[in-house]
């Protein structure tokens, strides 16, 4: 058996070092400072180049001094308010460890779009006061979740992006009077369920498409004010899905005539469970009646299916382990 020519063995070498350098990531050297964003810059990233096509980019928060990214901030422009966009150019944008992307803007209107955000215990903050970014694009969930998180004060976000993944997703609404508006463009598909945290006598969670809450169960803190309503079949919470209230003043705003059903109701952070049938406020029709917990003129039908009964104890007890970063501005 003849060997192969020495340029046949040189050629292979060099492109599996080709792959090699290609599918390396690329990964944040540094914090971004004050004022300065690496959407568009490299001077903190690895390779010293900005963002292109063809590369993954990390934020590690492993390393304190390199674990936050910001968004560009808008700059002032007289006249109307107007919408400046934000793309990244990367294939991917990975925030894991507890990576940060701090979202920066001024008084207008900032559009942030990431084509494909990967979260693996990685937090989207809002931390510009007095703003309400759009934010856009689609969100991949691994196995440590993400945080979606208004960092207390007078601001918002409008998620406009697709979750999609096996990972749990985390809306942590603040303070201040400007809600999380959750309004996925299509359903989301991510499994590892919604937990939802925050001041009730404030912000609030603003649900307004249908398959919002993807296929897993969704829970509600102490002090959680959510509204649903805007879709057009009401099938907000997955028919198999448990909402489940952990206690406390949280209340949901049923704002849509028409009725969700879902797999299972807890009032005491699944503990315990409600009857089957309707529940919603007095004017809904519901058989069953509860103005501490629900509002407006939608109902939930509570069906339960075999699969949501076993899996209840499982993704309750998964609420209670579950432990927010504290994010800085």
């Amino acid at each position: 058996m003849k060997n192969p020519p020495l340029n046949s063995i040189m050629f292979l070498m060099l492109m599996a070092m080709t792959q090699m350098v290609s599918a390396q990531a690329v990964t944040l050297t540094a914090d971004d400072p004050a004022g300065k964003s690496s959407f568009t810059s490299g001077v903190r990233w690895s390779d010293g180049l900005a963002p292109s096509a063809g590369k993954d980019y990390v934020v590690d928060g492993t390393n304190s001094s390199s674990d936050a990214m910001r968004s560009p901030g808008s700059s002032s422009s007289s006249g109307s308010p107007y919408i400046q966009t934000a793309t990244f150019a990367g294939d991917s944008l990975t925030l894991q460890n507890g990576g940060l992307l701090s979202l920066k803007g001024s008084n207008y209107n900032n559009r942030v779009v990431i084509d494909n955000l990967i979260l693996d215990n990685g937090t989207v903050a809002a931390n510009q006061p007095n703003t309400v970014p759009l934010f856009e694009g689609n969100i991949h969930l691994l196995s440590g979740g993400g945080i979606i998180d208004l960092d207390n004060g007078d601001r918002g976000i409008a998620l406009k992006s697709v979750v999609t993944g096996t990972g749990a997703l985390s809306l942590v609404t603040g303070t201040g009077g400007r809600p999380i508006s959750f309004e996925s463009v299509s359903a989301n598909t991510y499994s590892g369920g919604t937990y939802i945290t925050g001041s009730r006598s404030s912000n609030y969670l603003n649900v307004k498409n249908d398959g919002i809450f993807g296929t897993g169960d969704v829970f509600l803190d102490s002090t959680v004010l959510i509204s649903i309503g805007s879709g057009t079949t009401h099938d907000y919470i997955n028919d198999s899905a448990m909402l489940s209230f952990d206690g406390g003043t949280s209340s949901i705003f049923l704002d849509f005539a028409g009725t969700d059903t879902i797999g299972a109701l807890s009032f005491d952070g699944g503990s315990t469970f409600a009857a089957v049938g309707t529940w919603g406020a007095t004017g809904s029709g519901a058989a069953n009646i509860d103005d501490t917990r629900f509002s407006g003129t939608g109902v939930l039908n509570v069906i339960p299916e075999p699969s949501s009964v076993m899996l209840v104890a499982i993704a309750a007890f998964s609420f209670g382990i579950l432990k927010i970063r504290k994010r800085r501005n």
